[in-house]
């Protein structure tokens, strides 16, 4: 009987252990901005580079290869809305989201090259609105920090089941694929 349940406890062990875990929201850097970071610098997780005096953002969000770009563009969304809230700001302003997969292609000698690695990653520079915002970033799109929050909370903090994992992570292969095919 002992080696029964000690048997279903670890079989039950490795289930949970092979289970996917999409990336967690954290926020992994926050730092000066510098033009030119390339695409591998970035840690999975949200980096946050201050570009002027605490309202002016680069925000840049690299997640797993099981997440989708939707996923890492309202990871965004969510974190620049968080950002706001946290500077006693009520909505922020975007002048582009860059959403896109990143890819890590291999070119040994000895070997073709191939897609090594693959995952969704989201970049914007945003403004948090401010009594002093120049009239040229209130031109721009802009987002309510409260109605973000609700709208993308759920989504980004719970993240991708296992069935949607394996399609995004094939999805993003297969943009690398392309973009290798191509150049």
């Amino acid at each position: 009987m002992k080696l029964f349940k000690l048997l279903c406890f670890f079989i039950g062990l490795f289930i949970v252990g092979c289970a996917y875990q999409p990336a967690p929201y954290q926020v992994v850097d926050s730092l000066p901005y510098k033009r030119g970071y390339m695409n591998n610098f970035y840690k999975v997780g949200v980096t946050e580079e201050i570009i002027k005096a605490k309202h002016y953002y680069k925000i840049t969000v690299k997640l797993d290869n099981g997440s989708s770009k939707t996923r890492a563009e309202n990871m965004l969304l969510f974190h620049s809305a968080q950002l706001a809230q946290a500077n006693g700001s009520k909505g922020f302003t975007i002048k582009k989201i860059n959403n896109t997969v990143w890819c890590g292609i291999s070119t040994l000698k000895e070997k073709a090259p191939y897609v090594k690695d693959s995952a969704p990653i989201s970049t914007a520079f945003i403004t948090l609105i401010q009594p002093t915002t120049p009239a040229k970033m209130l031109s721009r799109p802009s987002y309510q920090a409260a109605k973000i929050i609700a709208q993308h909370q759920q989504n980004v903090l719970q993240g991708e089941s296992k069935s949607d994992a394996e399609i995004n992570r094939k999805t993003n292969e297969e943009t690398c694929w392309a973009r290798l095919k191509n150049t």
